[in-house]
């Protein structure tokens, strides 16, 4: 299952505010998420998965209890990964989307929108 979206739009939502602390488990459940970690995934997107799978940091972890709330370290997976390295869903056309938080709510950003600091929200340069 890839993710579906609209070609021209600078964001979508994926999970909406209501889901509250479980909304980066929600998206884990619903989408497949890809990584690209620098060096440690070769400058590629890898499932998540299987990035999990190579941090020593993250033993026992699945895609399951990564970001369960039940999970101790669940604040600290979520920080690392979505703040230090790209956490991402694949469209159907096979480019990576970003997924960054705003407002509570997770959206997947298309990899040709850049953040506008006047309208505080992506947009598409024309």
């Amino acid at each position: 299952m890839k993710y579906t979206h609209s070609v021209n739009e600078p964001m979508e939502l994926l999970v909406d505010n209501h889901a509250g602390v479980y909304s980066y488990h929600t998206l884990a459940q619903q989408y497949p998420l890809y990584v690209t970690d620098g060096v440690v995934t070769g400058h590629k997107y890898i499932d998540l998965a299987t990035y999990i799978s190579h941090r020593t940091d993250m033993e026992g972890e699945t895609i399951q209890t990564v970001f369960h709330p039940e999970n101790e370290e669940w604040c600290e997976n979520i920080e690392y990964l979505q703040y230090h390295n790209t956490l991402a869903v694949q469209a159907s056309n096979g480019d990576y989307w970003m997924v960054d938080a705003i407002d509570g709510d997770l959206f997947a950003v298309n990899p040709m929108a850049v953040w506008d600091n006047s309208a505080e929200t992506y947009i598409m340069e024309k």
